[in-house]
């Protein structure tokens, strides 16, 4: 860690990396991996699917934004009750 102390923010929140900058944390659900959170994988993804190139570049192909439709069909049948 450098000299730096981090924020009270990151100290309360505990997100805090090795460098003492806050870790990024996004509270959304990733549209192409149903179920699961956005992790921000992508290096370019700053605040979650809306930015992600990733996410993008499924959603503009129509072939591509049909399977992701079908994934999500098919988890929210196996998750309902």
């Amino acid at each position: 860690m450098t000299g730096r102390l981090p924020s009270r923010r990151q100290a309360q929140t505990g997100r805090v990396t090795s460098t003492g900058t806050a870790a990024r944390v996004v509270d959304a659900a990733c549209p192409l991996r149903p179920g699961q959170p956005c992790t921000l994988c992508h290096p370019e993804a700053f605040l979650g699917p809306s930015d992600c190139p990733t996410v993008a570049i499924v959603m503009d192909d129509p072939e591509l934004r049909a399977e992701v439709a079908r994934l999500r069909r098919r988890h929210r049948e196996e998750t309902a009750p």
